[in-house]
């Protein structure tokens, strides 16, 4: 059986990295068939549409998509739309994953090891926003479906990985309304769920004990703003975003992406850290029920960040992008394919 995975390159530092990620799958004996798609702003500055919707029903009949950054203009900019959260919205994958997990000296933290889950779909990232009495508003939808499926799989994952402990982040204490039925939900979904502690925080704690004290923490949920600015945070532990993949799960579709940005400034100068990409590789490989290829992956790269002079720039190393690849395929080749 062929896997049909729908692989967007992205702008910016996106090909690059995306070019060594399937490398590395392609060492692999795996039954993937790869169907390219241009999407992006780049295809928007040159045609005027970012994606089609003949590109959204490819991507719903793959059975998995592999994406590289895409870039949004913080401009106006002729109400350019998110072609990242279009993708989450129209394929509806709710929960966004973000394994934090330190690398063998690369980190000052050592066997740091937590999950964040956070609400894709909804929340300040809805994009319903209207212009009122020269200011603006944004509407920050929370909904009691979503809440109790984030809620779910978060425990539900918690279970799976062998994890002790759950905890909600929000900030209920002002957003009373919104946060509030976060909350709720959640003391409500863990009633199911008797053997994981489950506790809650405020956002704004959470960010603290992120730096002082992170092993504190096991998994993570909250809703989508909080999650996206407390994974970049907790990507810093592990020494560079460049180092953290992650999922997006549906019940029919699964994305799987790095958490950093396009990085313009070093765009097509060959030393972006293609680490994340390749982690999201490899979780995208356990999805599809590849777990022992996946976990291939995910070894040959702790092997290689150990020796210290392995290191893209944003690591304070000198190898580039196709060298980090090629020291993990040798190592890939050497130590988990040779038989």
């Amino acid at each position: 059986m062929k896997y049909k995975i729908a692989v967007i390159e992205g702008d910016g530092v996106g090909p690059e990295i995306m070019n060594s990620a399937l490398e590395i799958l392609n060492t692999l004996t795996l039954p993937f068939e790869y169907i390219k798609l241009d999407v992006g702003y780049k295809k928007w500055m040159e045609t005027g549409e970012a994606i089609s919707q003949g590109d959204m029903d490819i991507l719903k009949k793959c059975d998995a998509t592999l994406k590289a950054p895409l870039y949004t203009p913080s401009s106006k900019e002729k109400n350019f739309s998110s072609v990242t959260l279009t993708i989450r919205k129209e394929l509806d994958v709710y929960a966004n994953i973000r394994p934090i997990k330190t690398f063998p000296g690369i980190s000052p933290f050592t066997g740091l090891d937590l999950i964040i889950v956070r609400e894709n779909t909804e929340g300040l990232y809805s994009g319903v926003e209207h212009s009122v009495n020269n200011g603006a508003v944004t509407e920050r939808i929370i909904t009691k479906a979503s809440c109790e499926k984030i809620c779910k799989y978060a425990f539900n994952l918690a279970l799976k990985e062998g994890r002790r402990k759950v905890t909600c982040v929000h900030k209920a204490n002002i957003l009373k309304k919104t946060c509030g039925l976060f909350r709720e939900t959640f003391f409500e979904t863990a009633k199911d769920y008797p053997s994981i502690e489950a506790e809650e925080t405020l956002v704004d704690a959470c960010a603290y004990k992120l730096i002082r004290n992170p092993s504190s923490f096991d998994v993570i949920v909250t809703t989508n703003m909080f999650g996206d600015i407390l994974s970049d945070e907790a990507a810093a532990l592990t020494g560079s975003l460049g180092l953290v993949g992650s999922c997006n799960i549906g019940e029919k579709h699964a994305v799987f992406e790095p958490i950093h940005g396009t990085a313009p400034d070093i765009a097509n100068e060959g030393v972006a850290n293609p680490i994340g990409m390749i982690m999201a590789a490899s979780y995208m490989c356990n999805f599809l029920g590849f777990k022992n290829e996946g976990e291939k992956i995910r070894k040959s790269v702790t092997e290689v960040l150990k020796e210290k002079k392995n290191l893209t720039p944003d690591l304070g190393g000198k190898l580039n992008t196709k060298q980090l690849t090629n020291k993990i395929k040798e190592v890939l080749i050497q130590k988990y394919l040779i038989q």
